[in-house]
């Protein structure tokens, strides 16, 4: 394991861990149970995080509570700053005994055991060749995007990358990479897009975090562009018609794995050693050394994964399980990470949920829709 990664059970940041693996190494085995479910008032920014047995969740209205695993509200505060713009697009983060909260122009910094606000930075009022004339930049929207020797890094909507010190909230520095729009971002590239004039193509690029020089680029069909994984000096792309390995030092494909569907946004998930993308109708899995394919599951008749023109879900693996919610059904679904086929699917209302990310913390998921906070259990207790 890198310093970015974690083989931590629990959720302490948004896909898991910062390479955005979305890899649990803690198998909730099907059939799953619905625990118990809890009203937030209204929706919350972002995916549930988890650690050493707390979980924290925003609502749209900015207020961040601390929940037990038995859905015990611990402390509740109220986040919102008039002056910091929209509600929390990004989810909180766990670094050890603070937890990090990204809003659109304000970055805040809580103590895990009481809520007490350590510090927050309002609104930088960066300004730089990235930024349209007339336009102001949001400085957090891209949020967290590593944390590393009491270091935070952040990416703003214009590409300005932020340095903060973890103790004190201080900006050490501030860093413009070439052009705007982050697609992407990660511990060692920050990958950008450049739409150009055909709406359907545009070009991203790798860019050096240290320097904000600008690596390499190719042109890629983005329009249902999804999110990167990093994996073995590889940055892993979901793109609309293929799943692409890009090389971190330049950008070029060092392979490209055709879905063989029609076009969709889903989501992707890495153990290591093999990547596993959801296509409109089913899943693919593959080597991420190589790109061959090991397995590609059947598609079910009459049923939708992830949507066509759309957002998709997400994908998260286990040691032996992969997890995901029907786009259409809404009903959470667990297939056998082996083999690609179907192992249990949700039936009944009590598994309806939002078709988003799942977390996994204390050997339980958490999943939100609805303005609801849903923990559901495996199998085993």
């Amino acid at each position: 394991m890198n310093e970015y990664l974690t083989d931590s059970p629990d959720w302490p940041v948004a896909h898991h861990d910062f390479c955005n693996w979305r890899y649990t190494p803690v198998d909730v085995v099907p059939p799953l149970r619905r625990l118990w479910s809890a009203d937030l008032g209204s929706s919350g920014g972002g995916e549930t995080t988890g650690a050493d047995g707390r979980i924290a969740k925003v609502s749209v209205a900015g207020v961040l509570r601390m929940l037990d695993l038995d859905g015990k509200c611990v402390w509740k505060v109220n986040t919102a700053r008039k002056r910091a713009g929209m509600r929390p697009m990004q989810s909180p983060s766990f670094v050890g005994d603070r937890l990090l909260v990204p809003r659109k122009a304000m970055l805040q910094c809580f103590r895990v055991a009481d809520g007490e606000l350590l510090w927050e930075i309002d609104d930088t009022r960066g300004r730089g060749t990235n930024v349209p004339k007339g336009c102001k930049d949001c400085d957090f929207l891209n949020g967290v995007l590593s944390v590393r020797d009491g270091r935070i890094t952040t990416a703003s909507e214009f590409c300005i990358l932020r340095t903060i010190d973890l103790e004190t909230g201080e900006v050490l520095r501030v860093t413009e990479t070439a052009p705007p729009w982050v697609v992407g971002a990660g511990p060692w590239a920050l990958f950008r897009k450049v739409i150009t004039r055909q709406p359907d193509r545009a070009v991203i690029g790798a860019v050096d975090m240290r320097t904000g020089h600008l690596t390499g680029e190719i042109d890629r069909n983005l329009r249902y562009a999804s999110r990167f994984c990093w994996c073995r000096g590889k940055v892993f792309y979901p793109g609309g018609y293929d799943l692409a390995a890009l090389s971190v030092e330049t950008g070029k494909p060092d392979w490209l794995c055709p879905y063989e569907s029609i076009a969709c946004n889903g989501g992707l998930a890495i153990d290591g050693t093999h990547a596993f993308a959801l296509r409109a109708d089913g899943i693919i899995c593959c080597r991420v050394d190589t790109g061959e394919v090991v397995w590609r599951s059947q598609p079910e008749p009459g049923q939708e994964y992830h949507g066509l023109n759309g957002a998709g879900t997400e994908i998260t693996a286990s040691p032996s399980y992969l997890y995901t919610v029907g786009r259409v059904s809404h009903k959470l679904k667990v297939f056998d990470k082996h083999t690609g086929r179907l192992a249990w699917a949700g039936d009944g209302s009590g598994f309806e949920v939002a078709p988003f990310g799942l977390s996994f913390v204390g050997g339980r998921i958490f999943t939100s829709g609805d303005n609801v906070l849903h923990c559901f259990a495996g199998s085993r207790p």
